[in-house]
């Protein structure tokens, strides 16, 4: 006979203490203290969704070395605030970001002023900071056409690829004195863990945190109408795109799903579709560029003019090039920045704004809220749509779109196209992430559609690592900075390469 006592116990583990008894439960004939045992992680999928939480607590205090900071001024400053802003802050270095208002073309004016961004942080990383730079943006009043937020994810990958670079986007009420706002932006270069911050017009402060979807709010349900749906996906020659078509197959009894993607569907591709030559469900693939704003217009009057309308779009196209923020040039920028996320989001919801949608989905990624190494575009570029669900959302709440909008800012998936980099494999090892399996990935997009929320983040793997991970103020990393400062010298100097890079950060631990 034995009786087990749990003790107190740390994460991860169980601790406890053991009593072997004769058969009478009488005498101890073997005592165990301190047994500590292993618990297998909890690998979950799970859904998150972005919460501005009052916070007023400043007192944190860092004791890090820095050196004088920057403040890019962005969205909504006039010239004569900006240089008062900029008489007021004598020990940082201050740019300004004119932002227009009234421009029509939201994307353009995104792409410029992000690339200005790029520039100036890329400015920073080019001197080689020794100590801690703060590179705060000051976002004013920011209208429904203002994607100035977005911007912070060039930030997170600064400081990913150099940890000396610590960046903050603020939200303030353009209303305030110059002389609050220096103090404010003071304050909060104490608390450069907090990537964003808003003051609402209470001027009481706020933080972006990451809160777990209750499960109440998670009851998923199918979108597809059984008889008739018409449903376009981007992405067309992708593996998740198969994903969707193979899951709405299954769902949708008579209706049409229109793939497109850049090029000409590949020999699988087209074989696969002939699979469904004798369904009632049909599949086709159209070539269409969804920069091109007429190509796009008229896809969608040829879907209207075969099938009467278009009853939903999953939007899942995206480009990358990865390089360093340090190495990267604005051509290689903008072939990322662009098309197909930026150009792509804005063209494919004027284009179908007179439809009668169910949903309009854009699957985002999670580098537009964590940052990513080799990818400062990628990741603005994500950021800047899930910016455009918030734009979007607001525009069906007063009858100018139709249909439930969300970006879903998705993990890898497994065989998904994308390919992972053993630094990036490290890092998932620390936070607890894996890849997202299909079958994980087809239930999160029901749960995630069936929230109240504009933007749902998705991850899987160890749940209480991932949990730690995503809340509270983004807790880093325990890298060995030391490690990192060398290579990124010896990347700046080309004396490493980038695979080279790679092979090191796989062996460091």
């Amino acid at each position: 006979m034995a009786f087990v006592r749990q003790r107190n116990s740390g994460k991860g583990i169980i601790k406890v203490d053991i009593d072997v008894c004769d058969h009478r439960g009488g005498d101890c004939v073997l005592l165990i203290k301190g047994l500590t045992l292993k618990k297998e992680p909890v690998q979950d999928m799970i859904l998150f969704y972005p919460d501005w939480e009052e916070n007023e607590d400043l007192s944190t205090k860092h004791s890090f070395k820095e050196e004088n900071g920057h403040v890019i001024i962005y969205g909504g400053a006039d010239p004569k605030k900006a240089k008062e802003i900029n008489d007021q802050l004598l020990d940082e270095e201050c740019h300004v970001i004119p932002y227009d208002r009234d421009k029509s073309d939201l994307a353009k004016q995104f792409v410029q002023d992000a690339l200005q961004a790029f520039h100036i942080i890329q400015g920073v990383l080019k001197k080689k900071p020794t100590n801690i730079v703060p590179v705060q943006i000051l976002l004013f009043n920011q209208s429904e056409k203002s994607f100035g937020k977005a911007l912070g994810a060039l930030l997170q990958t600064a400081h990913l690829e150099n940890p000396n670079i610590v960046g903050q986007c603020v939200v303030l009420n353009d209303e305030m004195k110059s002389e609050h706002i220096r103090s404010i932006l003071h304050a909060n270069r104490q608390l450069m863990t907090t990537p964003q911050v808003a003051y609402q017009e209470s001027d009481k402060r706020h933080v972006l945190t990451w809160k777990e979807v209750p499960s109440s709010e998670r009851k998923a349900s199918l979108p597809w109408q059984e008889r008739g749906g018409v449903y376009l996906i981007t992405g067309g020659n992708g593996e998740i795109a198969k994903t969707m078509v193979q899951e709405i197959a299954q769902h949708v009894r008579q209706g049409a799903i229109i793939l497109v993607g850049r090029s000409q569907p590949t020999m699988d591709m087209q074989q696969w579709l002939n699979e469904f030559q004798d369904s009632e469900l049909e599949v086709s693939y159209c070539m269409l560029d969804v920069t091109d704003l007429q190509a796009v217009e008229h896809c969608i009057v040829d879907i209207k003019a075969e099938y009467g309308d278009l009853s939903g779009i999953i939007h899942g196209a995206g480009v990358t090039d990865d390089q360093f923020f340090i190495q990267k040039s604005e051509a290689q920028v903008s072939k990322v920045l662009a098309p197909p996320k930026v150009l792509g989001t804005v063209n494919l919801d004027e284009a179908s704004k007179d439809c009668h949608l169910d949903f309009f989905v854009i699957f985002s990624s999670i580098a537009s809220v964590m940052g990513n190494i080799g990818q400062a575009d990628y990741a603005t570029a994500n950021a800047f749509v899930d910016q455009y669900a918030y734009y979007r959302h607001s525009l069906v709440e007063n009858d100018r779109r139709k249909g439930r909008t969300i970006s879903i800012n998705w993990p890898l998936w497994e065989d998904g196209g994308m390919k992972v980099t053993s630094e990036q494999k490290r890092q998932w090892k620390e936070t607890g992430m894996v890849a997202l399996t299909p079958n994980s990935g087809i239930r999160a997009f029901y749960q995630a559609l069936s929230t109240p929320y504009q933007q749902v983040m998705v991850l899987a793997g160890d749940r209480d690592k991932l949990c730690h991970f995503v809340g509270g103020e983004w807790e880093e990393t325990k890298n060995d900075d030391k490690f990192y400062l060398n290579l990124i010298e010896q990347i700046t100097s080309n004396e490493l390469t980038e695979n080279q890079f790679i092979e090191l950060l796989q062996f460091h631990r």
